[in-house]
Order: C-alpha cells, then structure tokens, then sequence
C-alpha cells in the first residue's frame, strides 16, 4: 500500500513539474512573440517613412547611388502614370455627368469630404468615410495584453496545481501513518 502511495506522490509531482514546464515555456515563446511583433513593426514603419523621406530628396533633387536612383526613378514614373490615369477618368467623368446635376436636399455634414458629396463636387458623389488612423501597434498592444493576461491565469493555475499537489501529499502521509505497519514499506 506504501507503494502505491509514493507511486501516486511522484507520478502527481512529476505530472505538476510538466505542468509548470510546459507553462514557463509558453510564457516565454509569448513574450519572444509579442517582442518580436513590436520589433518588425517598428522596423517596418522606420523603413517605409525612409522610403517616403528618399523619394521626397530624389525629387528636390539629391543625389543617389545607381542602385536606388533607379527604383527611385521607376517610382517617379509610376507616379506619373497614375497621373495620367486618373487625369483620365476625371476627363471621361467630366463628360458623362450633365451639364446641370440634381440638387440634393441633404444638409452638409462637419467633414470637407460630405460637405463636397452634397455640393456634388467628388469624382463619383459617392460618400466617402472618415476613417480612423489605426497603426499596427494599435492592435498589437491590446493583443499583448490578452497575452500576457493569459500567461499570467497560467502561472495562477501552477501556483493552484502545486498547493494542491502539496495538500495531496500532505493527506497521502496521513493516510500512510494511519495503516498499519505492516502496509507500510
């Protein structure tokens, strides 16, 4: 009987062990995750406004190396592509609409964009809405927060599994001391 006591002591303590193993491990791939995320978006965000600050220097003139002077020069032509893209669908807008359009009897909003809908002034007259300005580390805060609210619950839960573990050992040594010596190796 003694035997299966320490049996059951140790398959349980061994068992709360990979518990609090598997658990530490999760915590840790958590914080390297949402370090990580930070990390790229930071980087991603320095690179595209080095991006917008190189081409802002290339058109006032300054000098680059070959390398970027070309795909510096391939984003001033598609610039001017779109230009020309959309210089032509005004002009083809321009001719579709009738020389007088119907009034709409919709009172103007606050923002410039529904102001210019009633007046009829947009390419389409269709509304367009005001969006908020969301950047990645607007999501991937409260994204880190539910993490590390969850590594949190799951070290809880170890603390719990080990008091636990400890008051079932506490109650297999009595249940120990209560048989007789003969059941007790």
């Amino acid at each position: 009987m003694a035997d299966l006591g320490t049996t059951a002591k140790n398959a349980l303590m061994k068992a709360m062990e990979g518990i609090s193993s598997a658990a530490s491990n999760v915590a840790n791939n958590t914080r390297f995750k949402i370090n990580e995320m930070n990390l790229t978006n930071q980087r991603r965000e320095i690179l595209e406004s080095l991006g917008v600050k190189a081409y802002e220097l290339f058109k006032a003139g300054a000098a680059f190396p070959p390398e970027l002077t070309a795909v510096l020069e391939r984003v001033a032509e598609l610039d001017k592509e779109l230009d020309t893209i959309r210089t032509e669908h005004m002009s083809a807008a321009k001719e579709e609409v009738p020389e007088r359009a119907p009034t709409l009897n919709v009172p103007a909003g606050d923002s410039a964009q529904e102001k210019a809908v009633v007046a009829g002034e947009t390419d389409d007259a269709v509304p367009v809405m005001d969006m908020p300005e969301i950047s990645p580390a607007d999501i991937v805060k409260p994204a880190a927060d539910v993490i590390e609210q969850t590594a949190e619950a799951a070290a809880e839960a170890i603390q719990d599994s080990r008091e636990a573990a400890e008051k079932l050992t506490g109650l297999l040594d009595e249940i120990k001391e209560q048989l007789p010596p003969e059941q007790v190796e």
